[in-house]
């Protein structure tokens, strides 16, 4: 008999899913701390200065810097999407509605995101030009 032993957790069993765990390190109610789980959630920590926030691999410096140093990095579809979704959960709706709900939203938005991200690519290649990249 092998010495490995199965330890997965049975149906029905007290286990706390992952998603409650991770959102269970923030105290949401701050607005610090909800910078710092949107930082963690879109992984500002790859491109973050700070070296305790990449061996972290979690922001473990200032959130609120974090947060408008990248915000306006992510992509608009992902935003609308988050947005979308957090307010489907908050609203009663199930993950699987309020996935959906948040695909909806994306779909309707469509031609916003589309002007946004060709914003946002003309800011990217004016800084290049300036940064002689």
């Amino acid at each position: 008999m092998s010495g490995f032993q199965n330890n997965r957790r049975k149906r029905g069993s007290a286990a706390v899913p992952r998603q409650a765990r991770e959102a269970s390190k923030y105290d949401l109610s701050q607005e610090r701390e909800r910078h710092r789980f949107i930082a963690d959630l879109f992984t500002f920590w790859w491109a973050c200065p700070n070296d305790g926030c990449r061996r972290r691999r979690a922001c473990a410096g200032d959130a609120n810097t974090c947060f408008e140093r990248y915000w306006w990095l992510v992509p608009e579809a992902h935003k609308i999407s988050f947005n979308s979704f957090v307010r489907s959960r908050v609203a009663g709706m199930s993950v699987q509605q309020a996935s959906r709900a948040a695909a909806e939203e994306i779909a309707r938005s469509a031609d916003h995101i589309a002007r946004v991200d060709a914003e946002r690519a003309r800011l990217k290649a004016r800084r290049a030009a300036r940064d002689g990249e």
